[in-house]
């Protein structure tokens, strides 16, 4: 058995198309994986486990289910499901806000300033940096002076 479980994984990665299965052959190999041990356990497992890799990736790739055993196609289903699940989850996900050029200012810090927090990120202000801010948070800190907007032009 190992021997046409080997030659089954190498047929099907040469072959362009999905190979022919009995739609009892997983449970077949199945039975004598239990009833094996050591080093050929080992063996037919990892034709196993890739031989069905590789037919539910070739399904996949060319979109096409012909010669796929029922076990094969309950997974497939399953992949589908999973898929539509994730879409359906991430349809309900809010947008979020990105900054453009009117939401931020370009500015000098004039005076050294302790670290704060802003949106998760810990904001340094040092004497003399130039840097980008939140229009909220600039407008704060020049109204305490402690920094001063640059005038550009785009």
């Amino acid at each position: 058995m190992l021997k046409k479980l080997k030659q089954l994984f190498i047929d099907e990665i040469k072959s362009d198309s999905i190979l022919e299965l009995d739609n009892n052959f997983y449970n077949e190999v199945r039975e004598y994986i239990k009833n094996i041990e050591g080093l050929e356990k080992k063996r037919a497992l990892y034709f196993y486990r890739n031989l069905r890799k590789v037919r539910i990736y070739k399904s996949l790739l060319f979109g096409c289910e012909e010669n796929l055993t029922e076990e094969e196609k309950e997974i497939l289903n399953m992949i589908f499901d999973l898929k539509l699940e994730t879409k359906k989850e991430d349809s309900c996900i809010e947008p979020q806000h990105i900054n453009i050029i009117n939401d931020i200012e370009v500015v000098r810090v004039l005076k050294n300033f302790p670290s704060f927090i802003f949106n998760g990120y810990i904001c340094s202000l040092n004497k003399e940096d130039i840097i980008t801010l939140d229009k909220k948070v600039a407008n704060i800190l020049k109204k305490h002076n402690i920094i001063e907007e640059i005038r550009w032009k785009l």
